[in-house]
């Protein structure tokens, strides 16, 4: 045919045949795999039920609003008016915290209104800055806010923090 090249030939079954040993290797968990860290809304929701995934859901709408941009950094601009405050230390942790959690989620895993989120930040400073501003943001969004043990896990899948029931 004029246009294409001719090359080796994959033999139909021997491409049906590595599709086949992917899935395979794939099988055997239960588990979900997270994606690739990244914004809110591309995060993988993951839940036991349909209670349990219309939290995720709620989770996953409120964060994509509160995020900041993707990149943002803190401007020295905007700390500015802060500076003198007793709580300036803790803004910037925060602030830091929050940029760094939505630019690193993977998945958001809810059981028994339960959220579990697997990231991409590693066990360090700026994963718990990341952990408080989590449990800050769920305590705020108004879903399962008042359930405790929501959890932020690094990107190992260990515990980087678990949240206190709101009051």
């Amino acid at each position: 045919m004029p246009g294409f090249r001719k090359g080796p030939r994959v033999k139909h079954w021997s491409a049906i045949a590595v599709v086949l040993a992917a899935l395979i290797a794939g099988c055997g968990s239960t588990e979900p795999v997270p994606g690739p860290a990244g914004r809110p809304k591309d995060a993988v929701i993951d839940a036991t039920g349909d209670q349990d995934r219309q939290i995720g859901l709620d989770l996953q709408h409120y964060l994509v609003r509160l995020c900041p941009p993707s990149g943002m950094k803190l401007r020295d601009s905007e700390l500015k008016k802060y500076r003198r405050s007793p709580y300036f230390h803790l803004y910037v942790q925060l602030a830091k915290g929050e940029i760094a959690l939505c630019d690193s989620i993977s998945s958001i895993a809810v059981d028994g209104s339960r959220v579990t989120i697997h990231s991409g930040l590693e066990d360090n400073a700026i994963g718990h800055a990341a952990g408080l501003a989590f449990c800050n943001l769920v305590a705020g969004s108004d879903v399962a806010d008042s359930t405790s043990g929501h959890e932020l896990l690094d990107k190992e899948g260990d515990t980087i923090e678990v949240c206190p029931a709101s009051i």
